[in-house]
Formats: C-alpha cells, structure tokens, sequence
C-alpha cells in the first residue's frame, strides 16, 4: 500500500431480518446523540507542507453514542476476524451491518491504528454522524504520528445524563422491558407482524407505542406460551 495515501475501504453493507423495528429505534437515538468533542489531533507531512487535524477518537465517538443505543435497545458489537472488521447494530433478530476488508498492514502497532481507525469511520457511517475535520487516515495510513488524546473543555463528566438513567417520560417502555419482549417473541418464533397482532389481541396496542406496563404484561404473555410449550 503506497504509504502517502489513506487506507483504500470499500464498505459492504447488508440487512438482516425485519429491520423496520430497528431503523424506528436508531431514529429516537439519533435524536438523543450527545455532540461530540475533537478530542485528538494528528499531524503529518506531504508534498505541501505540514498539517494538523483534530478529530473525535473512536473513544469519544462510542460516549457519545452508546448511551442512547442502549436506551433504545440497540446493541453495537464490532468484531474482527483477522481480515474483516464488521459493525452491527442488533436489535432483537433484526441487524445492520457494515464490513470492510482491512488493508495490509505491518506489525501490531499499525494493525491496532487501522483497526480504529476503521471501526470509527463505520460506526459514523452507521449512525451517520460526523465530527467535523478528521485525521484523512494519516494514523492508520502510517504518515505521522499516532493521535494523542487533547485536554477537553468540558469532560465527559459534566455531560447531560443519559436519559435512560431517569423515569421512563409517561410511562414508556423502557430498553431493558423491551428487550425481554423481543428476546421472548424471537423464541416464540413471531415476526414483527405476528408480536403486533398478538399484542393487539391482548388489547396492549401497537408495539411503537407501547406503555411500561403493557410491556411488561406483553413480556408475561409470551412467558406463558412457552410454559404451554
């Protein structure tokens, strides 16, 4: 790989089981995405000179997102298998996925700069944010210097607590409730369809507006068929 260019990445995206649910919840947790803060810079040298950008860490990034995904039931995973990295955001037995072949690399110290480097840009292609000017893949690309975290304005500390941490707003199914319903559903083998219909016909409504408490009960409905079972 020419070492004054970026890492060449190619994104395969693909969807998994009925994602409509999951796009309904990544949309409310769009909305509750706390803004990112560059936090690291990287400084590199070309034909024209020397220059710096400042960037969101992949750390920062994941603080800043997670907490809402959380809320939402959606759960972020990023493996690598030696070849491929692959974002997914799960929810219940639907997924959303990204992949990408890595690009060569030599020795661990830029094997672990490409990999988050990566796994930043998919989670932002993902969840489509965007932290304004970036590293243009000087660190993974071996061109300068490793990012190096900066001090920040405000610390993660004095953030706005996540929402899920508070009382549920006129009682609204909260992540954890509405995990059990699709956990439980999934082994009951319903598709989304058939959980609407079976809520329904037990007079809990539709499942995008569901209470806590009618969660709950649509979570001890579905326990009972598998105690029929």
């Amino acid at each position: 790989m020419d070492k004054n260019q970026a890492p060449a990445i190619r994104e395969t995206f693909r969807f998994v089981g009925e994602v409509g649910p999951l796009f309904e919840a990544l949309a409310k947790a769009q909305a509750e995405f706390v803004p990112m803060e560059r936090d690291s810079e990287v400084g590199f040298q070309s034909a024209k000179g020397g220059r710096t950008f400042r960037y969101a860490s992949l750390a920062e990034v994941l603080d800043s997102v997670r907490p809402a995904l959380n809320k939402h039931g959606i759960a972020l995973l990023q493996p690598f298998d030696g070849n491929e990295v692959v974002s997914m955001l799960c929810f219940g037995a639907a997924r959303f996925e990204v992949s990408v072949i890595l690009p060569e690399w030599k020795g661990v110290q830029e094997l672990g700069s490409a990999l988050t480097y990566v796994k930043r840009y998919q989670l932002k292609s993902l969840l489509g944010v965007n932290d304004g000017e970036d590293d243009d893949g000087n660190a993974a690309d071996g061109t300068g210097r490793q990012p190096e975290p900066r001090t920040r304005a405000n610390p993660p500390a004095n953030r706005p607590a996540p929402k899920e941490a508070q009382a549920p707003v006129n009682g609204a199914i909260t992540a954890p409730t509405k995990t059990k319903v699709w956990d439980l559903a999934l082994k009951a083998g319903f598709s989304t369809a058939e959980l609407e219909e079976f809520s329904k016909k037990h007079g809990l409504g539709a499942l995008g507006g569901l209470s806590e408490q009618n969660g709950l009960t649509l979570a001890g409905k579905l326990q009972e068929l598998q105690v029929q079972k």
